[in-house]
């Protein structure tokens, strides 16, 4: 109950009334008013961490690439746009060979390295219409959207391959990459 600027509290287990005096600058404003800034830096600050919380949910912690969810959904999109023309997709998988050994030599942080610098490989050897996922522990997939078609698909996995052929230094130790 909010009466003059007092609003009546009752933490858990307290019995009786217990008015506390709310400074005017942090009452809401009256309906139908301009409101203060403060409303406005609210709805921007929930915006963001909506933005913030939806970006999480979508892209792998590590890599910053999408995950499995986003990959799906843009899968089915794609199918979806594909099933009534005469467009196609290709989708092409890889996973990091001897990732286990690196970690377990190393250590994950060298190991998690690798798989960030395999992911912005990938990314950087791929078209711009292409989405680039992390999948799970290894395991990338590149969905290839647009105008593909064998010829070009095959030109995209060569690409990927050449990327990620040689050497890689994380966090000063050297690792070889082969595809």
């Amino acid at each position: 109950v909010e009466r003059a600027g007092h609003r009546r509290l009752r933490p858990a287990g307290v019995r009786g009334r217990v008015l506390a005096r709310i400074p005017q600058h942090h009452r809401p404003a009256a309906r139908g008013g301009k409101g203060d800034e403060r409303t406005g830096d609210a709805r921007h600050a929930a915006r963001q961490l909506q933005h913030e919380l939806t970006r999480q949910a979508n892209h792998d912690a590590l890599t910053g690439l999408p995950n499995r969810m986003l990959l799906l959904r843009r899968a089915a999109e794609v199918i979806d746009g594909i099933r009534d023309t005469r467009r196609r997709a290709a989708i092409l998988f890889m996973d990091v060979d001897r990732l286990k050994e690196v970690n377990d030599t190393v250590g994950h942080e060298v190991g998690d390295g690798l798989l960030v610098q395999v992911a912005n490989r990938i990314a950087h050897a791929t078209r711009p219409s292409d989405t680039v996922a992390r999948i799970g522990g290894d395991e990338f997939v590149v969905l290839c959207d647009g105008d593909i078609d064998t010829h070009r698909a095959l030109e995209v996995a060569e690409r990927i391959r050449h990327a990620l052929t040689g050497r890689a230094m994380i966090h000063g130790i050297d690792v070889e990459v082969m595809p």
